[in-house]
Protein backbone atom coordinates (compact mmCIF):
# COMPACT_ATOMS: atom_id res chain seq x y z
CA UNK A 1 0.00 0.00 0.00
CA UNK A 2 1.24 3.22 -0.70
CA UNK A 3 1.89 6.14 1.75
CA UNK A 4 -0.43 8.69 2.22
CA UNK A 5 1.01 11.76 2.74
CA UNK A 6 -1.20 14.57 4.24
CA UNK A 7 -1.24 17.75 1.94
CA UNK A 8 -0.61 20.82 4.73
CA UNK A 9 -1.25 23.07 1.82
CA UNK A 10 -4.88 22.50 2.45
CA UNK A 11 -4.69 24.93 5.32
CA UNK A 12 -4.81 28.09 4.10
CA UNK A 13 -3.57 29.69 7.29
CA UNK A 14 0.11 29.44 7.80
CA UNK A 15 -0.05 29.96 11.69
CA UNK A 16 -2.38 26.98 11.85
CA UNK A 17 -0.52 25.02 8.88
CA UNK A 18 2.54 25.54 11.12
CA UNK A 19 0.94 24.74 14.21
CA UNK A 20 -0.27 21.27 13.20
CA UNK A 21 2.67 20.16 11.29
CA UNK A 22 4.36 20.68 14.94
CA UNK A 23 1.57 18.84 16.37
CA UNK A 24 1.79 15.95 14.35
CA UNK A 25 5.82 15.27 15.05
CA UNK A 26 5.06 16.05 18.77
CA UNK A 27 2.30 13.50 18.57
CA UNK A 28 3.92 11.33 16.71
CA UNK A 29 7.20 11.66 18.98
CA UNK A 30 4.22 10.71 21.90
CA UNK A 31 3.31 7.59 20.17
CA UNK A 32 6.72 6.17 20.15
CA UNK A 33 7.54 6.90 23.83
CA UNK A 34 4.20 4.96 24.23
CA UNK A 35 4.81 2.03 21.97
CA UNK A 36 8.51 1.85 23.39
CA UNK A 37 7.24 1.85 27.10
CA UNK A 38 4.41 -1.01 26.10
CA UNK A 39 7.87 -2.75 25.43
CA UNK A 40 9.34 -1.80 28.34
CA UNK A 41 6.67 -2.45 30.80
CA UNK A 42 6.62 -6.58 29.25
CA UNK A 43 10.21 -6.42 29.96
CA UNK A 44 10.24 -5.21 33.18
CA UNK A 45 7.22 -7.87 33.95
CA UNK A 46 9.12 -10.82 32.77
CA UNK A 47 12.32 -9.81 34.94
CA UNK A 48 10.12 -9.93 37.67
CA UNK A 49 8.13 -13.20 37.00
CA UNK A 50 11.37 -14.70 36.83
CA UNK A 51 12.70 -13.99 40.22
CA UNK A 52 9.72 -15.30 41.87
CA UNK A 53 6.73 -18.17 42.54
CA UNK A 54 4.00 -17.89 39.98
CA UNK A 55 1.32 -17.28 42.88
CA UNK A 56 3.87 -14.33 44.80
CA UNK A 57 3.53 -12.93 41.09
CA UNK A 58 0.03 -13.43 40.44
CA UNK A 59 -0.98 -11.38 43.76
CA UNK A 60 1.94 -8.76 42.92
CA UNK A 61 0.74 -7.76 39.86
CA UNK A 62 -3.30 -7.83 40.87
CA UNK A 63 -2.74 -5.69 44.27
CA UNK A 64 -0.61 -3.19 42.47
CA UNK A 65 -2.13 -2.95 38.76
CA UNK A 66 -5.26 -4.70 39.05
CA UNK A 67 -4.25 -6.54 35.97
CA UNK A 68 -5.59 -10.13 35.23
CA UNK A 69 -3.14 -12.85 33.79
CA UNK A 70 -4.21 -12.23 29.94
CA UNK A 71 -3.07 -8.66 30.04
CA UNK A 72 0.39 -9.29 31.84
CA UNK A 73 1.01 -12.51 28.99
CA UNK A 74 0.23 -10.24 26.27
CA UNK A 75 2.85 -7.34 27.57
CA UNK A 76 5.18 -10.33 28.13
CA UNK A 77 5.02 -11.51 24.83
CA UNK A 78 4.97 -7.84 23.22
CA UNK A 79 8.05 -7.77 24.52
CA UNK A 80 9.09 -10.63 23.49
CA UNK A 81 7.81 -10.28 19.85
CA UNK A 82 8.55 -6.79 19.21
CA UNK A 83 11.78 -5.70 21.69
CA UNK A 84 13.95 -4.93 19.15
CA UNK A 85 11.36 -3.67 16.00
CA UNK A 86 12.62 -0.15 14.21
CA UNK A 87 9.37 0.84 13.72
CA UNK A 88 7.40 0.92 16.93
CA UNK A 89 6.25 5.29 17.04
CA UNK A 90 3.99 3.46 13.87
CA UNK A 91 2.25 1.22 15.98
CA UNK A 92 -0.98 2.23 18.52
CA UNK A 93 -0.20 0.74 21.78
CA UNK A 94 -3.09 -1.61 21.56
CA UNK A 95 -1.87 -2.58 18.54
CA UNK A 96 1.73 -4.06 19.49
CA UNK A 97 -0.59 -5.73 22.49
CA UNK A 98 -3.09 -7.29 20.23
CA UNK A 99 0.08 -8.65 17.72
CA UNK A 100 2.23 -10.17 20.59
CA UNK A 101 -0.92 -12.74 21.44
CA UNK A 102 0.62 -15.93 21.16
CA UNK A 103 -2.68 -16.81 18.36
CA UNK A 104 -1.43 -14.35 16.10
CA UNK A 105 -0.27 -16.10 12.90
CA UNK A 106 3.34 -14.96 12.24
CA UNK A 107 2.21 -14.08 9.02
CA UNK A 108 0.14 -11.31 10.20
CA UNK A 109 2.86 -9.89 12.43
CA UNK A 110 4.84 -9.75 9.11
CA UNK A 111 2.03 -8.03 7.01
CA UNK A 112 1.43 -5.36 10.04
CA UNK A 113 4.83 -4.52 10.49
CA UNK A 114 5.59 -4.71 6.46
CA UNK A 115 3.04 -1.81 6.68
CA UNK A 116 4.57 0.28 9.39
CA UNK A 117 8.13 0.59 7.68
CA UNK A 118 6.24 1.69 4.60
CA UNK A 119 4.88 4.46 6.84
CA UNK A 120 1.33 3.08 7.25
CA UNK A 121 0.44 3.99 11.21
CA UNK A 122 -0.61 0.49 12.31
CA UNK A 123 -3.98 1.08 14.40
CA UNK A 124 -5.78 -1.65 16.64
CA UNK A 125 -8.76 -1.47 13.80
CA UNK A 126 -6.19 -2.32 11.48
CA UNK A 127 -5.31 -4.90 13.28
CA UNK A 128 -8.24 -6.20 13.65
CA UNK A 129 -8.73 -6.36 10.12
CA UNK A 130 -5.69 -8.18 9.20
CA UNK A 131 -6.79 -10.76 12.12
CA UNK A 132 -10.13 -11.56 10.47
CA UNK A 133 -8.89 -11.65 7.39
CA UNK A 134 -6.28 -14.36 8.88
CA UNK A 135 -9.60 -16.19 10.79
CA UNK A 136 -8.11 -15.17 14.07
CA UNK A 137 -10.13 -13.81 16.91
CA UNK A 138 -9.10 -10.11 17.35
CA UNK A 139 -9.35 -9.67 21.17
CA UNK A 140 -8.77 -11.74 24.20
CA UNK A 141 -11.96 -11.28 26.13
CA UNK A 142 -10.36 -11.36 29.65
CA UNK A 143 -7.43 -9.26 28.44
CA UNK A 144 -7.78 -5.68 30.09
CA UNK A 145 -10.33 -6.69 32.46
CA UNK A 146 -9.01 -6.02 36.03
CA UNK A 147 -9.09 -7.76 39.16
CA UNK A 148 -10.85 -6.87 42.23
CA UNK A 149 -8.40 -5.48 44.42
CA UNK A 150 -9.55 -7.24 47.99
CA UNK A 151 -9.19 -10.87 45.78
CA UNK A 152 -5.64 -9.89 44.69
CA UNK A 153 -4.73 -9.18 48.79
CA UNK A 154 -6.59 -12.39 49.20
CA UNK A 155 -4.36 -15.10 47.05
CA UNK A 156 -1.30 -12.23 48.03
CA UNK A 157 -1.69 -13.20 52.18
CA UNK A 158 -1.98 -16.37 51.01
CA UNK A 159 1.10 -17.10 49.16
CA UNK A 160 3.23 -15.86 51.31
CA UNK A 161 2.60 -17.53 54.40
CA UNK A 162 5.16 -15.56 57.19
CA UNK A 163 5.77 -16.20 61.04
CA UNK A 164 8.75 -15.63 63.19
CA UNK A 165 7.12 -17.67 66.12
CA UNK A 166 4.11 -20.38 66.52
CA UNK A 167 1.80 -17.97 68.01
CA UNK A 168 1.74 -15.82 65.16
CA UNK A 169 1.90 -18.81 62.34
CA UNK A 170 -1.38 -20.35 64.25
CA UNK A 171 -3.09 -17.14 63.79
CA UNK A 172 -2.03 -16.35 60.20
CA UNK A 173 -3.90 -19.76 59.68
CA UNK A 174 -6.31 -19.65 61.56
CA UNK A 175 -6.94 -16.42 59.64
CA UNK A 176 -6.46 -18.32 56.59
CA UNK A 177 -9.32 -20.82 57.74
CA UNK A 178 -11.64 -18.54 58.97
CA UNK A 179 -11.67 -16.57 55.26
CA UNK A 180 -11.01 -19.67 53.31
CA UNK A 181 -13.96 -18.84 50.63
CA UNK A 182 -13.49 -15.65 50.13
CA UNK A 183 -9.32 -16.58 49.63
CA UNK A 184 -10.33 -19.76 47.44
CA UNK A 185 -12.52 -17.59 45.33
CA UNK A 186 -9.89 -15.11 44.48
CA UNK A 187 -7.50 -17.95 43.46
CA UNK A 188 -7.49 -20.14 39.60
CA UNK A 189 -8.20 -23.41 40.63
CA UNK A 190 -3.90 -24.28 40.00
CA UNK A 191 -3.60 -21.69 42.14
CA UNK A 192 -5.57 -23.51 44.34
CA UNK A 193 -3.74 -27.08 44.12
CA UNK A 194 -0.54 -25.44 43.94
CA UNK A 195 -1.50 -24.07 47.54
CA UNK A 196 -3.12 -27.28 48.66
CA UNK A 197 0.09 -29.29 48.31
CA UNK A 198 2.34 -26.86 49.72
CA UNK A 199 0.32 -26.56 52.58
CA UNK A 200 0.45 -30.71 52.62
CA UNK A 201 4.24 -30.78 52.04
CA UNK A 202 4.41 -28.40 55.29
CA UNK A 203 2.28 -30.85 57.47
CA UNK A 204 4.16 -33.56 56.51
CA UNK A 205 7.44 -32.25 57.06
CA UNK A 206 6.23 -30.79 60.42
CA UNK A 207 5.36 -34.39 61.33
CA UNK A 208 8.49 -35.69 59.99
CA UNK A 209 10.46 -33.10 62.83
CA UNK A 210 8.30 -34.61 65.18
CA UNK A 211 9.12 -38.28 64.69
CA UNK A 212 13.06 -36.96 64.79
CA UNK A 213 12.86 -35.11 67.84
CA UNK A 214 11.10 -38.18 69.70
CA UNK A 215 13.29 -41.14 68.47
CA UNK A 216 15.79 -42.52 71.28
CA UNK A 217 19.28 -42.87 69.90
CA UNK A 218 19.75 -46.63 69.39
CA UNK A 219 22.79 -47.47 71.41
CA UNK A 220 25.77 -49.30 69.22
CA UNK A 221 26.75 -52.70 70.77
CA UNK A 222 29.32 -52.86 72.99
CA UNK A 223 32.35 -54.28 71.17
CA UNK A 224 34.90 -56.43 74.27
CA UNK A 225 38.29 -54.93 74.41
CA UNK A 226 39.51 -58.07 75.67
CA UNK A 227 41.80 -60.48 73.27
CA UNK A 228 40.61 -63.61 71.34
CA UNK A 229 42.34 -66.72 72.97
CA UNK A 230 43.54 -68.71 70.49
CA UNK A 231 43.21 -72.36 70.96
CA UNK A 232 46.40 -74.87 71.15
Amino acid sequence: MAKVIFQYDVIADKALRKRAELGAKEIKALIQRTGEAVIEIGRRLTEIRESMPAPVFRAWYEVEFCWNQPTVSNYMQAARVFGDLDCLERFQPSAIVALARKNVPQKVIDEAVGLARGGETVTLSRVKLLLEQAGVQSTNPSAGKHRKPERAAAALAVATVRADSAESLRQTLDSFVANLDQLAAGLTPDDRNAIADRFLQLAMQLKGLDRTANEKPTRKPSVSKTPARVAS
